[in-house]
């Protein structure tokens, strides 16, 4: 009786922790939807006057997330898809289409700043959440609408691809970044998905051309910029090995692999990438690594996919308490609440897949947990 008494107490908690995370999940959702412009954008804060896609795009795919994602979230990732495919180039500044540039809003009205970050990361982002919109029961109807759109998308990439088959950020700043390749590896990926599926985008062709440049991005991250001997990443073709000491970029862009899942980011190189980067910063805890003050909520995904959970439930008590105390206001912005969301949707599915295993493991264990479903 004590043993299952132990294990209830630990079932127990765990639905506790569930429950907690799902109404988390959805005040980060309410947090995103009061981000959005009444033309369908997702600004950086609720009251900011900046529109950029990049974060916007990861604010979108977290409410793809949500259990209450069709019933409450579904229009509101419409209407930035939507605003996102309006706002394409044709052509930009170097004579590329359908890269879309920052926005700001002045007079009530959005204006576009000229400029963007990146245009591999922010077209490779964008076919993910299109991929994730689907996946998640999304209409694919509606995805299936923008085929061109995606396409062209997806050749604003190519308009970056270097001679060592890694992108440049952008077409005018060659310069081939661990990160970006990273997103634009997962958002190739995820863009064939697409194509390979009948109800979908039904591009067998198409599908093929793109799964072979998704592996030959793949296969120049792993030649050009992993070290094998010394277990790190560079943070750039032909950039010096990194300096850990920094935490932006090179102790975080050595963990990009891992949290976009690259197949070659296997979890023993990511589990010793994340214990690298905690020894170096232990600091990123209590929010100090970053002296602009940014949580980064994105490491806590790859906390948790490394199984450092208890790392990864120290810096979510951290950020709690410390944004609470602040109202949530900048530095916390769309593109942090979604990769919260992001981490809070993977302790679930660890919960779920805990809860599940013990249930297999005895019946009785599975009785106290219908009593407590039932009383609840």
């Amino acid at each position: 009786m004590r043993k299952y008494f132990i294990v209830f107490l630990f079932v127990f908690f765990g639905l506790i922790s569930q429950i907690a995370s799902a109404r988390t999940i959805e005040t980060e959702c309410e947090y995103i939807s009061n981000c959005t412009f009444e033309t369908g954008s997702i600004k950086m804060t609720p009251e900011g006057k900046t529109i950029n896609p990049y974060h916007s795009n990861f604010a979108a795919i977290a409410l793809t997330l949500s259990d209450n994602f069709l019933t409450d979230h579904q229009d509101t990732v419409k209407n930035y898809f939507k605003w996102y495919i309006a706002h394409l180039n044709k052509p930009d500044k170097n004579d590329v289409n359908c890269t879309i540039y920052d926005y700001k809003i002045e007079d009530g009205q959005e204006v576009s700043k000229d400029i963007m970050d990146s245009t591999d990361s922010y077209a490779a982002t964008f076919l993910s959440l299109a991929y994730s919109f689907v996946k998640n029961g999304g209409s694919s109807d509606f995805v299936k609408g923008y085929k061109d759109n995606l396409r062209c998308i997806a050749e604003s990439i190519e308009a970056t691809l270097s001679p060592q088959d890694l992108t440049y950020a952008k077409p005018d700043y060659h310069i081939a970044y661990l990160m970006d390749n990273s997103e634009v590896y997962a958002g190739f990926r995820d863009y064939v998905k697409l194509l390979q599926d009948e109800n979908t985008l039904n591009d067998p062709e198409t599908a093929d051309y793109y799964l072979d440049l998704r592996d030959r991005i793949g296969e120049s991250i792993e030649e050009l910029l992993w070290n094998s001997e010394s277990e790190e990443y560079i943070i750039a073709y032909g950039e010096s090995p990194p300096n850990w000491e920094e935490w932006y970029p090179d102790a975080t862009a050595n963990v990009w692999p891992c949290l976009f899942e690259l197949p070659q980011a296997n979890p023993e190189r990511c589990q010793k990438l994340f214990k690298k980067l905690l020894d170096y910063h232990p600091t990123w805890l209590n929010g100090t690594a970053d002296t602009s003050g940014f949580p980064w909520c994105s490491i806590n995904n790859v906390a948790i996919s490394v199984s450092e959970n208890s790392t990864a439930n120290d810096f979510n008590d951290w950020l709690v308490e410390h944004f609470d105390s602040t109202n949530w206001e900048y530095p916390y912005y769309c593109g942090e609440a979604g990769w919260r969301i992001s981490y809070l949707n993977k302790w679930e599915k660890q919960n779920e897949s805990s809860s599940d295993d013990d249930d297999d493991d005895d019946d009785t264990v599975s009785s106290w947990i219908s009593v407590y479903q039932e009383e609840a």
